[in-house]
């Protein structure tokens, strides 16, 4: 476990320009284009570092076993969701999270999370369209 974190805080300073980046892109493109972005690339890339990378990584440095954060960083994400959307899609985001969680306990990836959350967010794009 150790030898995971390590490796999850030496990349962290790459992963925190991304968002940064990508931000600019969104800006300049048309508002279609806009919501495509950022749910299939800002989001899921900012979020994964977050709550994978971040919270999940500080609470397993803090001895929390995998489970116990898997399930703390689900609920923190979906609340995140409920706060800025609503609470029915903090609700809906609950499985997917868990979902999440349990890739990066396995895998250690955040590409892995980042890679499964667009999949993610492009299947609800195709079920609810670009303008819901």
């Amino acid at each position: 476990m150790c030898r995971l974190i390590e490796a999850g805080q030496r990349r962290m300073w790459l992963f925190s320009l991304a968002p940064l980046m990508l931000a600019v892109v969104i800006g300049l493109a048309p508002t279609a284009m806009k919501r495509v972005l950022l749910l299939l690339v800002f989001a899921p890339i900012a979020e994964e570092i977050v709550f994978r990378e971040g919270m999940q990584q500080w609470l397993w440095r803090r001895g929390w076993s995998a489970r116990a954060a898997m399930l703390a960083v689900t609920l923190a994400f979906g609340l995140a969701h409920a706060w800025t959307r609503s609470p029915l899609l903090g609700l809906a985001v609950l499985l997917p999270a868990q979902a999440l969680g349990w890739l990066y306990t396995r895998t250690a990836s955040l590409w892995f999370c980042v890679l499964a959350h667009a999949a993610m967010n492009a299947v609800w794009l195709m079920w609810c369209g670009v303008e819901a």
